[in-house]
């Protein structure tokens, strides 16, 4: 059974040794966002004491650490999170990819039928594959993303048009 060993001397993954550089340089990312976040609270601190003086009753400061914290940290991590998505869809289609390249080549890649066959079979996996991943994140992006930030639901209710006859009852959604 081949091993496929991933590190320095691997040849499959050689392409994606540049972008591997770029996410160990993006871990710099996460001291940005906590630097990030403890000067928002901060200077929120130095804010709200400036702006309410007298003091405010029930005032504390660790509930304001708890909200700005709330109201930067997290919607910071979950879009993070969110492109990363992004990320792992072109990572997964080189690595896809260029299995199935090395497969094909070592069939023969223009050697029909075995080389390109598989060539065509899986690169039509992939490209299905991927169709299914922009599928599930549109319907995520219109469900999730603009439904719960957007949507208020504060309007008229629904009520169905119903002719009530003598022997049918037709109800019109």
């Amino acid at each position: 059974m081949p091993v496929i060993r991933i590190g320095e001397k691997t040849p499959l993954l050689q392409p994606l040794y540049p972008l591997f550089n770029v996410i160990k340089s993006l871990m710099w990312y996460w001291v940005y966002a906590v630097f990030a976040t403890l000067v928002i609270l901060v200077y929120s601190l130095f804010y709200f004491r400036a702006k309410y003086r007298g003091g405010v009753p029930g005032f504390s400061v660790a509930q304001l650490a708890v909200e700005v914290g709330a109201e930067a940290a997290i919607p910071s991590l979950t879009n993070t999170i969110s492109f990363m998505r992004l990320s792992i869809v072109a990572i997964m289609h080189a690595v896809f990819t260029a299995m199935t390249y090395a497969w094909a080549t070592s069939l023969g890649l223009l050697t029909p039928p075995a080389g390109l066959a598989v060539l065509i079979v899986f690169n039509l996996l992939i490209i299905l594959g991927e169709g299914f991943v922009a599928f599930v994140q549109s319907l995520r992006l219109h469900f999730y993303e603009m439904y719960t930030k957007f949507f208020s639901g504060a309007g008229v209710l629904f009520i169905p048009f119903t002719l009530g006859l003598r022997w049918v009852r037709l109800l019109i959604v």
